[in-house]
Parts: structure tokens; sequence; C-alpha cells
């Protein structure tokens, strides 16, 4: 089982201790926000996150509020959000969909549940991150590519040059106006 670093966005103290205890024994790091503002202090400063559980009826910045933030600064792209919030209805839920929610759970939590959509999130974030570290390789690789085949244009049209600058010589050796014709057609494709 996959491990990762959590935070626990939550403006119930009781919340966070059980969720925090829970995921200490699962073998989870995790940090605490007592409110959406909190949280996202908190994940500026920690870039390592894997995921955030995050409530939605909270005090200062309410969890609908923070998924806009993450989403106007596409931070959801790279840290996956599970709500665990007592609100079951299901315009809450399409909205944190709407919003990048990667899942919805309602509370109190199933623990067997929540365990196993922890799980599946941390998995599908390891393979999002293994995708981009592979894309950048690729970025990397066509860059260089790129760069030797440049030099290599150079090169090639600098034989070419030297070809045709040895070819004009010869002629206007044996006649001045054809090696000035071939030096000129030289000078205009070169241009």
């Amino acid at each position: 089982t996959e491990t990762g670093h959590i935070l626990i966005v939550d403006d119930n103290e009781f919340n966070r201790d059980m969720l925090s205890r829970w995921l200490k024994r699962q073998g989870h790091t995790f940090v605490l926000a007592e409110n959406g503002q909190q949280g996202l202090e908190i994940i500026d400063k920690t870039p390592d996150l894997d995921i955030i559980l995050l409530d939605i009826m909270m005090p200062v910045m309410n969890g609908f509020q923070v998924l806009e933030n993450l989403h106007a600064n596409n931070i959801l792209a790279d840290i996956p959000v599970i709500v665990i919030s007592a609100a079951d209805d299901i315009e809450h839920i399409v909205r944190c969909v709407e919003l990048g929610a990667e899942d919805y759970l309602f509370k109190p939590f199933n623990k067997v549940l929540l365990r196993a959509r922890i799980e599946a999130t941390l998995e599908k974030k390891h393979l999002r991150d293994q995708e981009k570290e592979h894309n950048r390789q690729i970025e990397e690789y066509n860059t260089r590519l790129e760069t030797r085949v440049q030099e290599q244009v150079k090169e090639i049209s600098s034989a070419q040059q030297a070809t045709i600058a040895a070819l004009a010589k010869i002629s206007e050796s044996r006649d001045v106006d054809t090696g000035k014709h071939i030096e000129r057609v030289k000078e205009y494709c070169f241009q």
C-alpha cells in the first residue's frame, strides 16, 4: 500500500483529530488546517502534498471557495481533492465535482471506503506524476535532438558551400565567366 502526504482541511477539531489518527495508523503523513484560508496557505508552502481531504461547510473560507482557488491556479491538476462533508444533497456533490474534486464522501466517513478512495487517488496521482516526468524527459530529449539537427544542418550547409566554392575555382581556372557565374549562384542560394 502506497502512503502519502495529506492535508486535512476541516473546522471541526474532533474531525481533524479522528482523521489524523486514522491516517497515522495507515502510515500517511499529514498537515492540519482549521479553515479554507489556512489550507490554501499550507498548500502554497507545501509542494509535496499528495491529497487534500476537504470539508465544505467552514468559516472564513468554505470548501467551495478553496476548490475555486485551486482550480483558478491549476493546482488541482497536481493535488487531488477528496471532499468529506456532512452536506449530502446532490447540488453540493455536483458543484464539488464541477470545481475539480476527485471524490466526495459523506460524514461520518466509512473507514474502509476512505482507505480505498485514498489508495486509488494516490495511485492515480503517482501515474500522473510519472506521466509528467516522462513528458518532461521527452521535451528535454526533443530539445537536444533539435539542437543537434540544427548543428548538422549548419555542417551540411558549410560542406555544400565549400563544394560549390571548389567547383567555382575549378571552373574559373578553365573559364573565368563560368566560374564567376557559379560564385553568383552560390551567393544567391545561401543568402
